[in-house]
């Protein structure tokens, strides 16, 4: 009979700690890493898009340059041990008269020559903390300036982020479809 009272409140401990853990966890990603994001967008170089009339939304600066919608901001997902940093430039997905399908658009547009990573709605750039730290906001702006060359050199019109924000559901659906296929 002791043994299983033993049991029984070993359980418990070990039920308690977990629950604990599980707490911590909990108060690391839903209260910690969200204020220190916002703490971060405060300094520089983000605060330098502040000046230059960008939004601060929750993780990211929002803003036009060359009239191309453009989000600067911090991302760190629950995997991530470290936060990323990224630059995207909003595209029109419809710029080329219709969608095209995800393996078509790869083939058409030779984003392998480039450091850009694009998601059919996007031209995206994503710096590590070490990369960051080294990075002011003039590097940033050049590095902007040279994604929307590239966009308008390959006929990537801008999009409201309105708009861009309706078609980002369906861009989803057809990367889905060919990630399917593949």
């Amino acid at each position: 009979m002791k043994n299983i009272y033993i049991s029984l409140i070993l359980f418990g401990i070990i039920g308690l700690f977990l629950s604990i853990l599980d707490f911590i966890e909990y108060l690391k990603y839903e209260k910690i890493r969200p204020k220190r994001i916002e703490k971060w967008l405060d300094l520089k170089p983000f605060s330098d898009f502040k000046m230059k009339k960008f939004e601060k939304q929750n993780s990211y600066y929002r803003g036009i340059i060359n009239n191309y919608f453009v989000l600067v901001g911090i991302e760190w997902e629950d995997y991530q041990k470290n936060p990323s940093y990224y630059l995207k430039v909003l595209f029109n997905p419809y710029s080329k008269d219709k969608i095209m399908s995800f393996n078509h658009f790869i083939k058409k547009n030779d984003f392998g020559n480039t450091d850009y990573f694009n998601d059919l709605q996007s031209l995206n750039k994503y710096y590590n903390k070490k990369e960051f730290s080294k990075i002011n906001y003039i590097d940033l702006n050049r590095e902007i300036n040279k994604m929307i060359d590239y966009l308008v050199k390959n006929n990537f019109k801008s999009i409201s982020l309105v708009k861009w924000n309706k078609s980002k559901d369906y861009v989803c659906e057809v990367k889905e479809d060919y990630l399917k296929r593949v």
